[in-house]
């Protein structure tokens, strides 16, 4: 894929005129994260493709470069298994966004926003998100609407992810989590995203949980 992460950061904080060696530094916590040897998809290869779709919509947003940002910083903390991934992403985006020297605030909603990535069904129930999260989150759900067999690989990347898991615990866990994206009205916020991928991702969902059905029975 062709990514070129090390100029996509120089190009936001130039942007946002943050610190030559805070963005310097940030950035290779940022790359150091997202190639620890154990992640067979939240790697620089998963940014990668979130960026693509970022740059398709860049144009719907209010603050692109906040989104921008959240991106960049919103699997930074990837512990499988545990639920406290967003929040520490989330936690250190404020805090590298306060060293970056960006305004008051960007740290915080940035990190607002990546708490929302945990998709849980009370994410955006309770009075509606901004919409520019509604992007991030459709950003990084697009995944779910790949063809049927990059969809494949995503879901063995997963399972290699989770290899610490012992089998029938990952088909449980694997299932509840998919499950209750078909619960939803619509897994997409935007019509951006949801006019072209709600039916694929439904049907890749569908197709998934019944593999792992069909593993469990045998």
């Amino acid at each position: 894929m062709d990514f070129d992460a090390t100029a996509r950061w120089r190009l936001l904080s130039g942007r946002m005129d943050w610190d030559r060696d805070a963005a310097g530094q940030v950035y290779e916590w940022i790359h150091d994260s997202y190639s620890q040897y154990f992640r067979a998809y939240h790697n620089l290869d998963h940014l990668a493709e979130c960026f693509g779709h970022f740059d398709r919509i860049r144009r719907h947003l209010a603050r692109p470069d906040m989104v921008d940002y959240a991106l960049w910083m919103h699997d930074l903390v990837c512990v499988p298994g545990s639920i406290c991934n967003e929040a520490l992403s989330a936690m250190a985006a404020e805090q590298w966004a306060d060293r970056l020297g960006a305004p008051e605030g960007f740290g915080r909603t940035a990190g607002n926003y990546i708490l929302l990535t945990g998709h849980g069904l009370t994410a955006g129930e309770r009075g509606g998100i901004p919409p520019d999260a509604a992007y991030l989150l459709d950003i990084d759900l697009a995944v779910l609407s790949r063809s049927t067999p990059e969809y494949e690989i995503y879901e063995t990347a997963i399972r290699r992810e989770y290899a610490c898991l012992d089998a029938a615990v990952y088909r449980k866990g694997r299932c509840q989590v998919l499950a209750q994206f078909l619960t939803r009205p619509r897994i997409y916020r935007t019509e951006s995203f949801g006019g072209s991928y709600e039916q694929q991702a439904r049907a890749n969902i569908r197709q998934a949980m019944h593999r792992l059905t069909q593993e469990e029975q045998t």
